[in-house]
């Protein structure tokens, strides 16, 4: 059943909807919510503009977000979400402020939107998820603390990551994009799960330097197609006996702007095409692991200077840019291709 409330609420009480619909159908309307105090399902449809109250205690929804008209103005409020979040009032529906949303429902959550969130948290055993190719889902602060965003259709956008590196899982698939940028002070090592089944991209902006794997956590990439894109930085895959890293990776493309270093001898990629770009000096050190397939894509006075021993197991394609042998240096590849 629906509660149709065309006023504002106020609690200092006990507010508690285990079942069913508030639904907002007035002008201009303000909510007040006691603690402890928690929606089911909450629904905006009313004419004007309805606010979180700035005395309200953390404002919980069990169920479904859906606003269906007028505007719902967060400014710096915080707001859990347990279900499903939909918006078929447009983007402007919905006024981000500095608000927090915190998904942290028990199952599957969808997003059934284009939307722009100030600070979004995911605090969840499932994930969060995007499931339509017209659907670009933005924030300006992503911080997680239990559970994985899932773009099975669709983009998303962190613009900046609160965990100092690549935490929790990220799922993509074709058609689907995943962008997560870093600030200047900030990691974008991996100590996460990178899962990419049959296509998707995960492009990763920005960062204090090299994307360190394994680091400062365990990590795992499972890619059988798609695109990792590292645009400003290299990659180290480090060796310590604290954290683990586990591969899986049978296809796909790892492009990196900068070194590419790994000490792992578990990185043994069977299908990968690894891509080295960008127009800074740079290393390739293969201490352990070996390759599938590897690509020197660099303005052409600009090296990537071979620094150990490598095993290429599939070609090797200098499209442009020098690759230099060190001293010593010993390369073992089925084929090498040069441009021009």
């Amino acid at each position: 059943k629906d509660l149709i409330i065309k006023g504002d609420i106020e609690s200092q009480g006990d507010f508690q909807c285990h079942y069913g619909t508030v639904k907002l159908t007035g002008a201009d309307q303000s909510l007040k919510m006691n603690s402890g105090n928690f929606f089911n399902n909450l629904t905006f449809n009313q004419t004007g503009t309805a606010i979180i109250h700035s005395s309200s205690q953390p404002f919980e929804v069990k169920g479904n977000i859906s606003i269906e008209s007028g505007v719902f103005k967060m400014y710096n409020r915080v707001m859990s979400v347990g279900g499903h979040w939909n918006n078929t009032a447009g983007i402007n529906g919905f006024n981000k402020g500095t608000g927090r949303v915190i998904f942290n429902g028990t199952e599957h959550q969808y997003i059934n939107c284009s939307e722009n969130f100030y600070t979004l948290e995911v605090n969840k055993g499932a994930a969060l998820r995007v499931d339509n190719v017209n659907h670009t889902v933005t924030c300006n602060k992503y911080e997680w603390k239990k559970g994985s965003i899932d773009v099975i259709k669709g983009t998303f956008t962190a613009l900046d990551l609160v965990n100092n590196g690549i935490y929790g899982s990220y799922y993509v698939n074709p058609n689907a994009i995943i962008n997560l940028h870093q600030d200047a002070s900030g990691s974008i090592g991996l100590y996460g799960k990178l899962t990419f089944t049959n296509g998707g991209t995960i492009n990763i902006y920005g960062g204090s330097g090299t994307s360190y794997w394994s680091s400062n956590g365990d990590a795992n990439i499972k890619m059988n197609g798609g695109v990792l894109d590292f645009k400003d930085h290299g990659i180290n895959i480090y060796n310590t006996t604290t954290y683990s890293f586990t591969q899986e990776i049978t296809g796909g493309t790892i492009r990196a702007n900068g070194d590419f270093k790994c000490y792992r001898s578990n990185f043994t990629p069977t299908g990968l095409t690894l891509e080295l770009t960008g127009n800074k000096n740079a290393q390739l050190n293969m201490t352990a692991g070996v390759l599938h397939n590897l690509i020197i894509n660099k303005p052409s006075n600009i090296p990537m200077v071979l620094m150990s021993n490598i095993i290429i197991n599939g070609n090797l394609n200098i499209n442009s840019g020098t690759f230099k042998l060190n001293p010593g240096t010993i390369l073992k590849s089925n084929n090498i291709n040069l441009a021009n």
